[in-house]
């Protein structure tokens, strides 16, 4: 049987999460875009100044894969926020937040 809570508590956890889940997900593309920066803006620059040994394909696979990475924390992130609040909430009768 699953333990009351107060809904109330519920109504604040859910912002707090939300904000901690926030401050998660920034701070992870952050992180990816530390780790990807100085290689998309090199190949930012070498498509502007039209070096001749550039390559436009590099700066969009470059481009698409720091999307995809980005996302992919984010998304991460977000899962765990729900997982959290979950957590915080207990059982419930359908085993999922309502």
């Amino acid at each position: 049987m699953p333990v009351p809570r107060d809904d109330y508590g519920v109504l604040y956890a859910a912002p707090l999460m939300a904000a901690t889940t926030a401050v998660r997900a920034g701070a992870g593309y952050l992180g990816v875009w530390s780790s990807r920066a100085p290689r998309l803006l090199k190949l930012s620059f070498d498509a502007c100044v039209r070096t001749p040994d550039r390559d436009d394909g590099n700066l969009q696979e470059e481009l698409v894969a720091f999307a995809r990475e980005s996302v992919d924390v984010v998304v991460d992130e977000v899962r765990r926020g729900i997982d959290d609040l979950e957590a915080y909430r207990g059982p419930t009768i359908s085993g999922r937040l309502y």
